[in-house]
């Protein structure tokens, strides 16, 4: 008639296994942010060449890249944040014994000093 519930043990391993999942993303989602905080240091480095030449062209065409890379960025880090609200990096550290690196507010912090 009605279902019943998995039995604990089931349970408990889907949990793991969403939890070593969400350590797998995390590790990938930081390895892009940290592209493209590299990317956004060339862009800067650019527009700054270009806008001691007067290259008003330039500036403009580099100016809208770093828009596109800094919306992908924090797109990136915003997955990050739904990642640490889903799956808390301290529950993930004491249930699994497992140190998952960067919070969200290390992320931002690299944000402001790169973008």
């Amino acid at each position: 008639m009605f279902a019943r519930p998995a039995p604990s043990s089931d349970t408990a391993a889907e949990r793991k296994a969403d939890l070593a999942q969400a350590d797998v993303f995390r590790v990938e989602l930081r390895r892009q942010v940290e592209l493209l905080n590299g990317e956004l240091r060339g862009l800067r480095s650019e527009l700054a060449r270009c806008q001691m030449r007067n290259e008003t062209t330039a500036v403009r065409r580099i100016q809208r890249e770093l828009r596109c890379v800094t919306l992908e960025r924090r797109d990136l880090v915003d997955m990050l944040a739904a990642l640490d609200q889903r799956f808390s990096p301290d529950r993930c550290r004491s249930e699994r014994g497992v140190n998952v690196g960067a919070s969200r507010q290390d992320l931002q912090g690299s944000r402001h000093q790169n973008g």
